[in-house]
């Protein structure tokens, strides 16, 4: 089954289009961010074929074949994008839930839980600062350390904790507020790393939503676009930077060549990466069968208690399949080609809808805050699909987004806890027993 390229395209809109309405009827980001990487996937399509860029080719040791092979994809592609936007838009709740949080609520539990954020902070800094310069970008160390390499990816949790602190809790002096920021600015500085780059989009992207909450649709979608397009030129130059040649460039240089790549979709490959996938699986390699999510709890054993612990991506799996050394390339196939992995196009239809089920469970449970913190929530869902989409391996992607959000998950967890301890129905009476004991004898 394979659609041509002008369906493609006219079909890539029209949902596109979907995603643009909905966002500006429900002001809701999730179908606009999905159906606008789908997209992007079918015009990587469409500047192959005017000839204004090539294949990203690598040697898998398998002759695959582009031009028989890239609409098939492309139409995979598309049919999960349609069924994970419809599946999510028919269980998202259409009425606002019933609140379980105030401003007040969240305003004083932050207060309340203040040092804590910050000695948590501390402490995480000079733990990263110990375990970080052990590692290089070498594959193979990589490969063996997991999660201790990932360990500095809880710098997003940081940032955004400590940001939203001084925005809406923080007691003190405007200069007391400036440095707070500055050393979350110096911190979210650091955590652009070429090796690492998703960590960019783990704070940026739910910043961005809690800046621009209180704004209309209309506004907030030209905020996005803006911001996005600044996003990914870092996302994208930080990606070149794993190049030694473009570590020679000038800063000037660089981001030409960032602008440029991003522009010719360079970095957005994933349909290459599907193309490549279809023509391995079931051939080459057996369909996983919702294997790779189960790996997704299997992932946190340590290879050196499990040296036969399966490898992530189909490229991996492909070289241990044939033999080989593992690939230092992998090129994705986002988040429908790992659907593909796991059943053909079976698995994405099935999959698809399950994920569009999920999202949709997830935007109404965070809907029900009506603090800032549905919007980081919001953010946070985001950023992950994301990481999703750009990943070609699953249990990766997951490991990667619980080594960002920890922190984040902990603290919601303990908010949650209490929320459920106190009287939702007394905001007031509730904000006043969370205040510190200082503030309440005041």
């Amino acid at each position: 089954m394979e659609l041509g390229t002008i369906t493609l395209g006219i079909a890539s809109t029209a949902l596109l289009l979907f995603g643009v309405g909905w966002f500006v009827r429900r002001n809701d980001e999730l179908p606009l961010a999905i159906t606008g990487f789908n997209f992007l996937f079918m015009r990587r399509l469409w500047l192959v074929e005017s000839g204004m860029i090539d294949w990203a080719r690598f040697d898998y040791g398998v002759p695959f074949n582009f031009s028989e092979y890239s609409h098939e994809a492309a139409t995979y592609m598309l049919l999960g994008a349609t069924i994970l936007t419809a599946a999510y838009c028919l269980f998202a709740k259409r009425a606002a839930p019933a609140a379980i949080d105030t401003a007040d609520t969240f305003k004083a539990y932050l207060l309340r839980h203040r040092a804590k954020i910050l000695a948590g902070f501390v402490l995480f800094s000079i733990a990263n600062s110990i375990v970080r310069p052990s590692f290089s970008d070498n594959l193979d160390e990589l490969f063996a350390s997991g999660y201790a390499f990932e360990f500095t990816l809880a710098h997003s949790s940081f940032i955004i904790l400590i940001t939203i602190l001084v925005m809406y809790a923080q007691r003190g002096t405007l200069a007391q507020k400036a440095l707070m920021l500055g050393i979350v600015g110096s911190s979210a500085f650091f955590s652009i790393m070429p090796s690492l780059r998703f960590a960019i989009l783990g704070w940026a992207i739910p910043l961005a939503f809690v800046t621009s909450s209180t704004l209309r649709a209309s506004r907030k979608l030209l905020i996005f676009t803006v911001t996005g397009g600044v996003v990914a030129i870092v996302f994208t130059v930080a990606g070149m930077l794993r190049n030694t040649e473009m570590q020679q460039l000038e800063p000037e240089q660089l981001m030409e060549a960032g602008v440029g790549a991003l522009l010719n979709g360079g970095d957005v490959n994933m349909l290459d990466g599907f193309t490549m996938l279809i023509q391995v699986y079931p051939d080459v390699l057996p369909y996983g069968l919702g294997s790779e999510h189960l790996e997704i709890l299997t992932r946190p054993i340590p290879r050196s208690l499990w040296p036969g612990k399966p490898v992530g991506s189909w490229t991996q799996k492909l070289a241990v399949a044939s033999g080989t050394d593992l690939y230092g390339t992998g090129i994705s196939p986002s988040l429908y080609g790992s659907f593909y992995g796991e059943g053909g196009v079976l698995g994405v239809i099935l999959f698809s809808a399950l994920y569009g089920w999920l999202f949709a469970r997830y935007m109404n449970w965070a809907n029900r805050f009506r603090s800032v913190l549905r919007w980081v929530l919001r953010g946070v869902l985001v950023a992950s699909l994301f990481a999703l989409m750009r990943g070609g391996d699953l249990p990766g992607i997951a490991a990667f987004i619980g080594m960002s959000y920890w922190p984040l998950i902990l603290f919601v967890w303990g908010y949650g806890r209490a929320l459920r301890q106190a009287n939702t129905s007394r905001p007031q009476r509730f904000a006043r027993a969370l205040e510190p004991p200082i503030a309440r004898r005041v």
